[in-house]
């Protein structure tokens, strides 16, 4: 009886406990030294344990920028203009819109962005929220 609650209880923890990867689809840009003509975009997920073997996808308009995960960063870079960021969550090959943030990306500048796994929302970390 022992063994087979063990059993079930080290299963159930795996569903709740894990990590996940980020990949990105584009080259990261070096922050260090940037571009006056490109504007660089930063979408940063804090660590957690809600979630924390999930990962979401990130669109940039309709390009897929990557897969974020648990404690990850993906950057990339763009020409400056209006830029629309969503969230997508893979369910049992559904694939659900879970937010759309849109902001105004300035050359020269990192526009930094904060995706809160819980809430599931974006945030401008150093950007005007009227920029959009």
């Amino acid at each position: 009886m022992k063994s087979k609650n063990l059993f079930f209880t080290t299963i159930g923890s795996f569903l709740f406990i894990g990590c996940s990867a980020t990949t990105q689809n584009f080259p990261v840009p070096d922050t260090n030294n940037i571009s006056k003509e490109e504007a660089i975009i930063q979408v940063r997920r804090e660590s957690g344990v809600f979630g924390a073997a999930r990962t979401v996808d990130i669109y940039d308009f309709d390009k897929k920028i990557g897969e974020l995960g648990n404690d990850g960063v993906l950057t990339w870079s763009k020409s400056q203009g209006k830029t629309c960021l969503g969230i997508y969550q893979s369910t049992y090959f559904i694939e659900t819109s879970v937010d759309i943030k849109c902001f105004i990306a300035k050359k020269g500048e990192i526009t930094k962005v904060k995706f809160d796994y819980l809430k599931g929302s974006f945030s401008l970390e150093n950007s005007n929220e009227n920029n959009k």
